[in-house]
């Protein structure tokens, strides 16, 4: 049962995440099923965005999958992708995927192929990247997989990944928003705001600000980032609501979902929430501009899955289950499993 609401919660992630932007155009749309049983190795799917061209990204723990409404592209090894566990992805501002995972290189998609940027120094320490951000045309992220007790920020420009190596502050958090690093203690609530290039040169230009509970909330949260190069979002799986820290004017905003937290991520344009019962999305001035009921939606997977329980016959701790026919009492073993 847990596998099958796996998949269910997965289709509704993907069907989510690639209408989202048709939703607010205001156009008729198609929801898509996609899954390990037409089309994707895996059900394991971490997210998803939508490029350019409309072709739909799908990040699994097997490699990415680009699907142009009719037909999968795996994107794997033989493709050249250094670890296919792909957790999360980043489109830059010239529209390349960036592939995000815990690897010795790192890499785009562009024009359907996969190139690998060259490490500068040859270096050969674990890359992590989190809060990835634009820096003219340019792409900069703190590399966590550097050491335990220390950081690194990376920069890449021309297709080569330069890095500074830092350490920790003691009780801070870092992170990147829109081309500026924020060193945010944990003690007093400070932040100190730098733009990156500033940083980097170690000019040290700071704007010093006060923002209470940022620091206490990333450490809590399990959904975080950055977007519209201004904002944070921080939210918990299971709250109802999602903080939004708006940087250039330093103050915070909260979206009341009454319902559970499930999803929150960003869009090109918009920003998207899931919970167990809807799915909204706001735009640029965090102002709601559409929502999808998806009680309607649960209520048919429920009777999908209560007549896939009453129709499965038990011998011992084997079930059987046809893949075309339904149930059955014969033993096909392709389609056999353990439960």
């Amino acid at each position: 049962m847990r596998n099958l609401n796996n998949i269910l919660l997965s289709g509704i992630l993907i069907a989510f995440c690639w209408l989202a932007p048709i939703m607010t155009a205001g156009q008729a749309s198609s929801v898509y099923n996609i899954n390990k049983y037409n089309g994707l190795s895996t059900n394991h799917v971490y997210h998803s965005i939508v490029d350019k061209l409309g072709y739909l990204w799908i990040s699994t723990n097997d490699g990415v999958y680009r699907y142009n409404g009719y037909i999968l592209k795996k994107f794997g090894y033989n493709e050249g992708v250094p670890n296919t566990d792909i957790w999360d992805f980043y489109k830059d501002t010239k529209g390349r995927i960036w592939l995000l995972s815990m690897a010795e290189d790192i890499g785009y998609i562009e024009h359907g192929r996969f190139n690998t940027v060259t490490r500068h120094l040859n270096k050969s320490e674990l890359l992590y990247p989190h809060w990835v951000s634009n820096l003219g045309d340019s792409l900069i992220f703190i590399n966590k997989g550097y050491h335990l007790d220390s950081g690194e920020i990376c920069i890449i420009t021309k297709d080569t990944l330069y890095s500074i190596a830092f350490a920790w502050p003691v009780d801070t958090n870092i992170c990147i928003v829109g081309g500026k690093i924020l060193e945010i203690a944990d003690s007093f609530n400070v932040v100190n705001i730098i733009p990156a290039w500033d940083w980097i040169t170690n000019r040290r230009a700071v704007k010093q600000v006060y923002i209470p509970e940022l620091s206490a909330r990333l450490t809590q949260s399990t959904r975080h980032g950055a977007f519209f190069d201004k904002y944070i979002y921080i939210g918990v799986v299971g709250d109802k609501e999602v903080f939004i820290y708006n940087i250039d004017n330093i103050s915070v905003d909260t979206l009341r979902l009454g319902h559970r937290l499930v999803h929150c991520f960003p869009g090109e344009k918009t920003f998207h929430v899931l919970t167990r019962t809807m799915a909204m999305t706001y735009d640029s001035s965090l102002r709601l501009t559409s929502t999808i009921d998806l009680s309607a939606i649960f209520l048919q997977l429920r009777n999908i899955l209560r007549t896939l329980m009453q129709c499965m016959i038990h011998f011992g701790n084997i079930v059987y289950l046809h893949p075309r026919r339904g149930c059955s009492s014969a033993t096909p073993a392709k389609s056999s499993f353990t439960i």
